[in-house]
């Protein structure tokens, strides 16, 4: 029996190993399995302090705003529904992090948090259990067994 899982480079993101549609599910994964074997730590990265004095951080795979989550990923200023808005208080932006403007210097900054995350989640063994786990799962739903 093959695993799709073993068949894929490592460089491919974790939802794609194991199979989840979102990041939020990643998420989820990583935080039982830090509750369950206090193995997987969060690293914290400091992008910026905002105006008003609330700190903006990478953890793990979320980017969160004075402690609360705000996004999982990037969205560049261009694609963004409300770009003029937004390059009208922020000239320098080039992406957004929820609501949060960042110019190319901080969003620099959170890409390389989230690699460092990712690639961390993705060498400790907790995780490649997990994935293993999951992926006999869906493979057993695959074939009928639940």
């Amino acid at each position: 029996m093959t695993d799709k899982a073993q068949e894929l480079p490592s460089n491919v993101p974790l939802a794609t190993l194991v199979g989840f549609p979102t990041p939020t599910d990643v998420l989820t994964v990583y935080r039982r399995l830090a509750a369950q074997k206090r193995e997987l730590r969060m690293a914290t990265t400091l992008v910026k302090t905002t105006q008003d004095g609330r700190r903006l951080e990478v953890v793990g795979l979320a980017i969160c705003l004075a402690g609360q989550l705000e996004a999982f990923e990037l969205i560049e200023v261009k694609l963004h529904p409300n770009r003029r808005a937004i390059l009208k208080v922020m000239p320098e932006a080039t992406h957004m992090a929820g609501r949060v403007a960042l110019s190319r210097a901080e969003a620099d900054i959170v890409t390389r948090a989230l690699k460092q995350a990712e690639t961390e989640i993705l060498a400790s063994p907790a995780a490649i259990n997990e994935r293993f786990r999951i992926a006999a799962m869906w493979k057993a739903r695959e074939q009928g067994i639940e």
